[in-house]
């Protein structure tokens, strides 16, 4: 991955979208938290930085695991359990625009991967079902192993952090 598309010295300025309610910006922050504990990458209210990032609520096209190029070697997308007007959020990236770090698929991201029926129509039916072989329900609560290494891997950080 080009060292344009990082952060300098993996400090993330951010500003958040007003429509999020103080609970859920509560929330976002205690994951930068646990991001910033197991990587050497910080997340920092932006001041008056030129770049930074602007969390927003969107259902436009995402930058999750199963926008990957190769998701349908992984996962089947459930498409009659998507709400009409969703399905452009599931549109697949080019192979080039996404950095796997020679990491595998990781089912249990909390950062790069919904849960089995987030968003879906019927909340009882999976949006997103794995391929056989792969019995565990997929989805997060908490940063996965393959979080962490993919986050160290891009910056170069000490694992020992």
């Amino acid at each position: 991955m080009p060292e344009s598309y990082r952060w300098p010295n993996g400090t993330m300025p951010y500003e958040f979208d007003p429509a999020f309610s103080s609970s859920e910006r509560d929330m976002i922050l205690r994951s930068f938290k646990a991001i910033g504990k197991k990587t050497c990458v910080d997340f920092v209210k932006r001041k008056k930085e030129k770049d930074w990032v602007y969390f927003e609520r969107t259902v436009d096209q995402g930058c999750a695991s199963d926008n990957r190029s190769d998701r349908d070697d992984y996962i089947t997308i459930n498409w009659d359990n998507i709400p009409c007007g969703y399905h452009r959020r599931f549109v697949k990236v080019n192979s080039t625009s996404v950095a796997t770090f020679d990491l595998p698929y990781d089912y249990v991201s909390i950062i790069m991967h919904y849960s089995n029926n987030e968003g879906g129509i019927d909340p009882d039916v999976p949006v997103l079902i794995p391929k056989p072989n792969y019995g565990l329900k997929i989805g997060n609560n908490k940063l996965s192993l393959m979080d962490i290494l993919r986050i160290n891997r891009m910056y170069n950080c000490d694992p020992a952090k």
